[in-house]
């Protein structure tokens, strides 16, 4: 009997050793190893269970199906069927991974906005800077003609500009 109680604790000892050995110099065979009994742990069983009532009103449940009385399949609550409980968990992990790439998405169209609404802000307030710092401006036509724009012409283009830089650039 002592030496079964030594063999215990040896067996124990062993298991405790080893264990930490893995979980220190090796975290992901430790990783491994956990998922690995964990997936064996929870594993969904099936079974078929049937429910017949005897003489006295008794309900009676088992594996097998009773010879002697007329039994009928049980009809379990499916919120404690591990399968159950294990699509509901897959369903909401769906809609949840849907809905972040949705908001990720948004995300990354959101800064394009703000990226394409900085670029035409910096635009804008170049242009500004040229109609409020140099004194003709021209233009060129399709024809390759020169025209130089009034004074009116100018503060109209500043106005509007300023108009624009206000809007849309906060």
């Amino acid at each position: 009997d002592l030496h079964q109680h030594d063999l215990n604790t040896c067996g124990q000892t062993l298991k405790h050793v080893t264990l930490n050995f893995f979980q220190e110099h090796h975290p992901k065979a430790f990783i491994l190893l956990a998922v690995t009994t964990l997936a064996f742990t929870v594993m969904p069983i099936t079974a078929e269970i049937y429910q017949w009532t005897d003489k006295d009103g008794n309900v009676h449940f088992s594996d097998k199906p009773s010879n002697k009385i007329d039994s009928s399949k049980a009809q379990l609550n499916q919120a404690n069927n591990i399968n159950f409980n294990q699509q509901k968990n897959a369903e909401w992990l769906q809609k949840y991974n849907q809905k972040k790439a949705l908001k990720e998405k948004k995300q990354v169209e959101q800064k394009e906005i703000k990226k394409k609404r900085k670029a035409m802000c910096d635009y804008w307030q170049s242009n500004l800077n040229i109609y409020q710092q140099v004194g003709r401006i021209s233009t060129m036509s399709a024809k390759g003609e020169r025209s130089y724009l009034t004074d009116e012409e100018i503060s109209q283009q500043r106005s509007k500009l300023k108009k624009d830089i206000a809007k849309h650039c906060r």
